[in-house]
């Protein structure tokens, strides 16, 4: 059941604005709590919640005899074993926690995300205690088996032996998103796709600043975070910083944007080669959009610089070319993404248009209208996504965001729709990103409804996603 507490509330969310507002929140709870538990019939229910709200308030010796009582009524409740755990933290009694924790979570229900909490901060207090990252990783298993986590986790894939200390870094950020103790909705936002040599998919969520990569036949491979990317010295997490695309090269080097204007260059195991500086400028850029070629030079969109910039496989800069077409009294690029084939066209997929332009001599060749649908000539609306991709015969796919539709276009024109989805998975809501691999699958971030799909054989299916995801 995890919080007995309001936290899903409105009055809650009023006083979670401001730190002031939510010590009184949480005072004036507790004292209807606590007097609550004056009856000597007092529910679980009632017991847990004060016990939670003495531990935040600070009052151990109500917590604990609310947690005593608690036993009393059920010995096997994984909540106030977790309650426990946290009380004797608070006090700086870390060896008595982490007994606590070996001695009861064997002996809690096999199943449910209560019990998956527990084995979780076990698995924690492991780590951070006795430094047993194999012990650690063996508890985190028992608490993705008891939540029947999904599998897109290091440790609902592999073995707990073949775990490492940053894959469990990842697979604790992300437990904790997917079963937090507050309940509610784990937020996200998918914001670009990319397909490399070998079939693999890279997700994208600039949200919580998390990159999923997967093998060709689905298998969830590895997934990168924040403080990965912060040790191997691309993120600066001081500084202002979003995550905003990713690519990857036909060597497989994985190229990434979004820290302090800067793109990182990376290898297939995600160690750092090399750092691509943006163009001098006296103000942030914000790089939004990249696209590589078969030479492996990146063309770069930058939101607060004209054109299309270009950088050699060095990584030097090599100026820029193409014009914005919707709004330039803006000062910014509304482009909406970048696209390369084999015959060295690179398309420029600017909201209702999309420009063609030689890669290598930068000459434009021509421009492109899309369909007729809702106007986009509004700086209120989001200035930018990553949808546009070529498949394995050299046709451009775009993730129309605006209108909900991915577009197929031959020499200007609509090709054959793609079928409309299975039902039961709704339609599509604001797609940001499309990509191919090299067997013709489509992927495509559907990013309001926070998933992945893919489009194979005249069938849509879901690769990633949720029912705890919201976008945001």
């Amino acid at each position: 059941m995890s919080s007995r507490l309001a936290y899903q509330s409105p009055e809650f969310t009023a006083a979670a604005a401001d730190p002031q507002d939510l010590q009184k929140w949480e005072e004036a709870q507790f004292a209807l709590y606590r007097k609550r538990t004056e009856d000597a019939k007092s529910s679980q229910n009632d017991l847990l919640a004060c016990a939670e709200l003495a531990i935040r308030n600070k009052d151990a010796s109500c917590a604990q005899r609310c947690l005593e009582r608690s036993f009393k009524l059920n010995a096997q409740e994984a909540d106030a074993v977790y309650l426990q755990a946290l009380l004797a933290l608070a006090q700086n009694q870390a060896a008595a926690a982490l007994g606590q924790l070996e001695a009861l979570a064997p002996t809690l229900p096999s199943s449910g995300a209560d019990t998956a909490r527990v084995w979780r901060l076990l698995a924690q207090e492991r780590l951070r205690q006795k430094s047993d990252l194999q012990a650690a990783a063996a508890a985190f298993a028992k608490a993705c088996e008891a939540a029947q986590a999904p599998d897109f986790l290091h440790s609902t894939t592999r073995s707990s032996d073949a775990v490492s200390a940053e894959m469990l870094d990842f697979d604790f950020l992300l437990f904790d998103r997917l079963y937090a103790w507050e309940g509610g909705k784990a937020s996200l936002r998918l914001v670009a796709l990319a397909t490399g040599p070998q079939d693999q998919l890279y997700l994208l969520d600039n949200y919580n600043r998390l990159i999923f990569q997967f093998d060709a036949k689905g298998k969830f491979e590895r997934g990168i975070s924040e403080r990965q990317l912060a040790m191997g010295q691309f993120l600066h997490p001081e500084a202002r910083w979003e995550l905003s695309d990713l690519c990857v090269g036909p060597n497989g080097h994985i190229y990434l944007a979004g820290n302090r204007d800067a793109i990182g260059v990376f290898s297939p195991d995600w160690k750092l080669l090399k750092t691509y500086q943006a163009p001098a400028s006296d103000r942030p850029l914000r790089p939004i959009s990249l696209a590589v070629d078969a030479q492996n030079q990146l063309f770069v969109l930058y939101l607060h610089l004209e054109g299309i910039h270009v950088f050699n496989a060095e990584g030097f800069h090599e100026g820029a070319f193409g014009n914005n077409t919707t709004m330039p009294q803006s000062g910014k690029n509304y482009y909406c993404g970048l696209a390369v084939d084999k015959a060295k066209r690179l398309y420029l997929y600017d909201r209702e248009k999309v420009q063609v332009y030689h890669s290598e001599t930068r000459e434009w060749l021509k421009t492109l209208d899309l369909p007729a649908g809702i106007s986009l000539d509004d700086e209120n609306y989001p200035f930018c996504w990553n949808g546009a991709a070529i498949d394995a015969e050299g046709l451009l796919w775009l993730a129309d965001t605006a209108n909900n539709r991915v577009l197929n276009l031959k020499e200007g024109e609509i090709s054959a729709p793609l079928p409309k989805l299975d039902p039961k998975l709704q339609n599509l809501s604001h797609p940001f990103d499309i990509t191919f691999d090299s067997q013709g699958r489509l992927y495509l971030a559907d990013t309001q409804h926070a998933r992945v799909l893919k489009y194979e054989a005249q069938k849509w299916s879901q690769v990633f996603g949720h029912p705890t995801f919201e976008a945001v």
